[in-house]
Parts: structure tokens; C-alpha cells; sequence
């Protein structure tokens, strides 16, 4: 028996479990009870940071490097404004849920989706 299968009641064993997050429900079949907003929060989580080179590099190749740096000066306020172009011209690393990124995000109006697809594409490069 593969490693991570289950066992039916008729004694077969089934495919291999999907997840660790995965159950044998009653009709033998893998089930994951948890709710969306679960499984939107797990996937974030596994989003690894990205570099500085991929993080650049993921905005040039969606049109929006300089969308950023006006996103930036166009924050009203002097000290929110300075602190996002600190973390955007300094840091090393780009966390998928950083306050900073998800506010010049927002103004960029760029949607969950569009933004979970730059960062996959990003952790490719």
C-alpha cells in the first residue's frame, strides 16, 4: 500500500491522501472541511518572501514598476509616505502580506487574483 493511502471499508485502499488537511469521508472519498477563508489564509502563508530582484523584476514585466514609485508619492501622509519608500527602496526581501505592499497595492488597485499570480510568476525567477 502507497504510503498516505486510506483503507475503505471493503478493505481497498484508496488513492494517496491530497493533504494533510484531507479526511475519509463515509462515502470513501477524500474530503477537505476546511472553509475558504482557510484555505485563502493557508495559501497565503505558503507564499514564500520574494527578493528584491524578483520582486522588481515581477512589476517591470506587469507594467507597473513606476505605477509604484507614484503609488508612493502619492500618499498624503509625510511619514506613511516616507516609511513605504524606505521599505520599497530598501529592503531585501518582499513579503506577500506586508501592511506596506497591501496599502500601495490597494492604490494601485491591482485584485487578489492579479497580485497572486505576479508573486507566483515572481518565485519562478
Amino acid at each position: 500500500m502507497s504510503k498516505g493511502c486510506g483503507i475503505t471499508r471493503d478493505l481497498v485502499a484508496t488513492s494517496p491522501r491530497p493533504s494533510a488537511y484531507h479526511k475519509l469521508a463515509e462515502d470513501d472519498t477524500w474530503v477537505d472541511n476546511r472553509s475558504i477563508a482557510e484555505k485563502r489564509q493557508q495559501y497565503l502563508q505558503s507564499l514564500k518572501p520574494l527578493t528584491r530582484r524578483q520582486f522588481k523584476l515581477v512589476l517591470l514585466s506587469n507594467n507597473l514598476l513606476d505605477q509604484v514609485e507614484m503609488a508612493i508619492n502619492s500618499i498624503p501622509d509625510a511619514s506613511t509616505r516616507m516609511q513605504a519608500q524606505i521599505e520599497f527602496e530598501d529592503s531585501t526581501m518582499f513579503d506577500r502580506l506586508n501592511p506596506t505592499l497591501l496599502m500601495l497595492y490597494k492604490a494601485m488597485d491591482i485584485s487578489e487574483s492579479k497580485l497572486d499570480s505576479m508573486w507566483e510568476e515572481g518565485l519562478k525567477l
